[in-house]
């Protein structure tokens, strides 16, 4: 029938058009890479596979926002193949092509190059493309811009680590303690030299230690109480903080299967016992 066949082109012509519209309008970076020959994998000679799709796949089409991501024009990655892309480090490039042949797709976050040089963080998915033969003609890819958040989390890493020297290198007694009820968040070294304290064995506590925690770092003085607290799941355990000659005070913790430890030291009258 002229009219059902006139009708299905006209739906596959639109389809078309809204797919285009999709690829190049969307605010993540789209583009598709193909060989120009098809590739079985895993293949006979994996390494020389390896090598052909990584010289010889190049970049076919691409939206705008990947083309911001690279701060470049079309021109200029068009034709681009894995080595140009990953002249910075061949190596990485690799392994990650190689990753991707073998599962078939690949999420992953890596250190890019734009077409200045200039580094860029993306996070990507990438997912192979085949022929009704099983052969790999090359791979679609996803990415997103995600230089400022690496940036932010550096800065993080770099802020914790300054307080957590100064924490603990301090000749001064210092600690953490919540302001509602003065339970102790943590505390450094010098406090507990200077107090004479040391970590006593902890055990399973059958009901929650009521109380707020707070984020700790692990040091030599709280160590002890971290080894009893990755068994990957969420629990409570009570320990004592020891005074030689007799005098102890219970100390609670809460430990989480995501490994975001909260460190509690609970001493009330720390200095009138005994």
């Amino acid at each position: 029938d002229v009219t059902e066949a006139r009708q299905a082109r006209e739906e596959l012509l639109e389809s078309r058009k809204l797919l285009e519209l999709f690829f190049a309008q969307s605010l993540d970076g789209f583009f598709f890479m193909l060989l120009d020959e098809p590739v079985a994998w895993p293949s006979g000679d994996p390494d020389a596979t390896l090598e052909y799709v990584f010289a010889h796949e190049h970049v076919t089409k691409v939206n705008e926002a990947i083309l911001a991501q690279y701060g470049a024009v079309a021109e200029q990655l068009i034709g681009r193949t894995p080595a140009a892309l990953f002249a910075h480090d061949i190596p990485r490039g690799k392994a990650l092509w190689r990753a991707m042949l073998d599962a078939g797709r690949l999420h992953v976050e890596t250190n890019e190059r734009k077409v200045d040089g200039t580094p860029v963080w993306v996070e990507g998915d990438y997912i192979c493309l085949y022929d009704a033969a099983g052969r790999v003609l090359g791979h679609f890819g996803i990415q997103r811009d995600i230089t400022e958040r690496k940036r932010a989390e550096e800065a993080l890493r770099f802020s914790e680590d300054k307080f957590a020297k100064a924490f603990q290198s301090s000749p001064l007694r210092v600690s953490i303690s919540t302001l509602a009820e003065g339970r102790f968040v943590e505390v450094n070294d010098t406090f507990l030299r200077d107090h004479d304290l040391r970590i006593a064995t902890f055990e399973p506590l059958d009901r929650p230690f009521h109380g707020r925690g707070g984020v700790g770092t692990e040091t030599p003085s709280s160590r002890a109480i971290g080894s009893a607290s990755r068994a990957g799941r969420s629990s409570w355990c009570r320990g004592r903080i020891e005074i030689p000659g007799g005098c102890s005070s219970q100390a609670g913790h809460r430990s989480s299967g995501s490994g975001w430890v909260g460190w509690w030291l609970a001493m009330a009258g720390l200095l009138g016992w005994c």
